[in-house]
């Protein structure tokens, strides 16, 4: 069962463990993340998405922004001309459009993402659901050795603090290096079905070990 949502935030992909957990009754869940989904944590709209989002207060996390409202809607047609313009533009103007909205300073979401996987260690224990917790990675971590090293830093931060809360943990990061032509498993930005394809065999080879 495919249950991934395009642009959630790690926050939002716990909350939706959590939910297909209770509805389907998983023997095994597979969560994967990228290093943007830790900083989606930061933010209260994506893509003139409004979203729920977690504080920490007094040590714990607590859910914000639910009921997610509801916001009037352009007409399709008018939107996607409009999204057109505004995804290509620099994160600071789209942040004055209201395009994007942070709710957290930078940074923090690193924070709240270890939580979040502590949480899902919980889900783990309390309905007797394997969870791994599998890293991926975008096309700028084969064009970029700055994306690359800021991508392998946070992606390490979570596998080490999941495997630390007993989660099983798979780092994809090896598989993709060895390919000769990396950018040909992407689309502009993230993998594309060759490169997917590729990962559900990694994944299918490692998961009874896991």
């Amino acid at each position: 069962m495919n249950a991934g949502v395009s642009g959630y935030g790690l926050d939002q992909i716990v909350l939706r463990a959590e939910r297909i957990t209770e509805t389907h009754r998983p023997s095994v869940m597979i969560v994967g993340f990228i290093a943007d989904d830790i900083y989606r944590t930061e933010m209260r709209r994506l893509w003139w998405h409004d979203k729920p989002w977690f504080e920490i207060e007094k040590g714990h996390l607590v859910l914000k922004g639910v009921p997610v409202p509801n916001r009037t809607m352009l007409p399709l047609e008018t939107r996607v001309q409009i999204e057109r313009t505004l995804f290509v533009l620099p994160p600071v103007l789209q942040r004055l459009a209201g395009y994007h909205l942070r709710i957290h300073r930078s940074g923090i979401g690193r924070t709240i993402s270890l939580r979040l996987i502590e949480r899902l260690a919980k889900l783990q224990f309390e309905r007797q659901v394997k969870i791994v917790i599998m890293a991926q990675y975008d096309a700028r971590a084969w064009t970029s050795k700055a994306s690359a090293d800021e991508q392998c830093s946070l992606a390490h931060a979570i596998l080490d603090h999941a495997a630390a809360c007993g989660l099983a943990t798979l780092d994809t990061y090896g598989r993709i290096a060895a390919e000769p032509e990396r950018r040909r498993l992407y689309g502009r930005t993230h993998l594309n079905a060759r490169g997917n394809r590729m990962i559900a065999h990694l994944l299918a080879s490692r998961l009874q070990p896991l």
